[in-house]
């Protein structure tokens, strides 16, 4: 037990680590990238991510509303979907 609580903290703190990069990473790519004409990259970027989403997101909970008896909602998928639109997944 006590190996297993050391690695799912060393776990922990190495996607914390990673994460904390990453988001650094971006900031600092913010700052010094060249925004001539990127809103045409900005705008493809987000309908790709939104399209990535709902062809997961809606499938996904079909098939899952398959086999389970309390079902995932309209409502609830939507939230999933316009929810996974944030941080270093939506990068």
């Amino acid at each position: 037990p006590e190996a297993r609580q050391v690695t799912a903290s060393m776990f922990k703190t190495l996607c914390f680590a990673a994460e904390t990069f990453l988001f650094a990473y971006i900031g600092l790519c913010a700052v010094t990238f060249d925004y001539t004409n990127a809103w045409k990259l900005a705008f493809g970027g987000l309908v790709l991510c939104l399209i990535g989403r709902a062809l997961n997101i809606f499938p996904l909970a079909f098939i899952v509303n398959l086999f389970r008896t309390k079902k995932i909602t309209p409502k609830v998928q939507f939230v999933l979907w316009f929810s996974g639109l944030r941080g270093i997944i939506a990068f």
